[in-house]
């Protein structure tokens, strides 16, 4: 008893034997293969498939006069193909910097985090604020810094593992394997493996926003305090008013939203794309 390959989304699937066939959903204009075969044949017309679909068999003559039966070029594996590798871009661009703490009067970066750091911890040298900021001409001596102060030389932030950013890594790394499943179930999965890691990244956002931002607020609450303290004479204040920091993202963070994105548009049209018929006129 031959083995047949069956011909859905543009591509060849199998080989099955004809009750496995059966099971799948076969019908009588399902393109089907088999060695000996000159081409791909609708099931209705392989006598064993068309006795036990229960229809007649007939020649290609009868069915399709004047017509042959081809296999179509498919754009399916070619999706796949571009789904996985923007997961597999987004997965590396977890090496990036996500997030950063710069001053906001010189522009100096203070500490830089990666999207591994994030999801999985890490350290981080942390610039001198002080150091920065009390460079100018108008510095109060006060503020100034010396090499033997503690401030002086950078310090080790540490960060702990978040489940978001843990989540998205792990959901990107399994969406580029997931887009290679069999008929619409990779296009379906690396869709959901999108939009949960997009989803993620959006929660974590709104986590380093709120405390990153609240902690920031409590430094510059402090120091411009400290400053207003210090300067009680006529000594201008370096701080001046307002904030002192700011929190800038990177490209580890843009990079990813993009490519789920354009990933979750490449699984939208894979779950949509009909399948071929591969009858086309002699």
């Amino acid at each position: 008893m031959p083995n047949y390959q069956v011909f859905v989304n543009g591509q060849g699937q199998g080989p099955y034997t004809p009750d496995q066939l059966l099971q799948f959903g076969l019908n009588a204009e399902t393109l089907v293969w088999s060695d000996g075969m000159p081409q791909w044949t609708p099931a209705r017309l392989v006598p064993e498939l068309a006795a036990r679909l229960g229809v007649p068999p007939s020649s290609p003559a009868t069915i399709y006069p004047q017509a042959m039966v081809v296999r179509r070029p498919g754009n399916g594996k070619l999706l796949r193909w571009f789904s996985s590798a923007g997961m597999a871009i987004a997965l590396v661009c977890f090496l990036l910097p996500f997030f950063s703490i710069s001053c906001a009067q010189t522009g100096q970066k203070l500490v830089s985090f990666s999207g591994t750091q994030l999801a999985f911890g890490g350290e981080e040298n942390v610039k001198n604020p002080m150091g920065d900021l009390g460079s100018g001409s108008s510095r109060s001596p006060s503020m100034s810094t010396s090499s033997d102060s503690p401030g002086a030389t950078p310090e080790k932030k540490k960060v702990d593992g978040d489940i978001r950013a843990m989540l998205a890594f792990f959901l990107t790394a399994a969406g580029i394997g997931l887009a290679f499943m069999p008929r619409k179930m990779g296009p379906g999965l690396v869709l959901l493996c999108a939009l949960a890691a997009l989803l993620m990244l959006f929660l974590l956002y709104l986590k380093i926003d709120k405390e990153v931002a609240t902690e920031l607020a409590n430094m510059t609450t402090a120091m411009n305090s400290g400053a207003g303290g210090a300067s009680a004479s006529s000594t201008p204040s370096p701080f001046g008013k307002g904030e002192l920091f700011r929190v800038d993202y990177g490209p580890g963070f843009f990079l990813p939203i993009v490519l789920y994105v354009t990933v979750g548009v490449f699984g939208v049209v894979g779950l949509m794309k009909k399948p071929s018929t591969g009858i086309q006129p002699a």
